[in-house]
């Protein structure tokens, strides 16, 4: 996982909107979950096709609640970072994994 994907996943939270309405920059607990997940997909040295944490195992590593952990899920699918399959093979599996390198 290249440390650019690391900011694609994680955008910084607009601090400028979250000054206006008095709220916190925080990111949401989804999105800082999808940054650990990716982080530790690029310490593991996952390679396109690997296999990621079944959920269970996912929830229990990042300490989320379920539907904190597939929100995570559903934003890396979109970011073309995972690809969730279904069936008793399925599960997650890495999609774009790179060094960071430019090509």
């Amino acid at each position: 996982m290249s440390r650019a994907a690391l900011r694609v996943v994680a955008p910084q939270a607009n601090k400028r909107h979250a000054v206006a309405s008095g709220r916190s920059a925080k990111l949401k607990a989804s999105l800082q979950t999808a940054r650990a997940m990716v982080q530790s997909m690029y310490e593991r040295g996952l390679r396109p096709g690997d296999h990621y944490m079944s959920e269970a195992e996912g929830i229990a590593a990042h300490s989320v609640s379920r539907g904190t952990y597939r929100e995570a899920l559903r934003f890396l699918e979109m970011q073309g970072v995972i690809v969730m399959r279904a069936g008793p093979a399925g599960g997650v599996e890495t999609d774009r994994v790179d060094d960071g390198t430019p090509r």
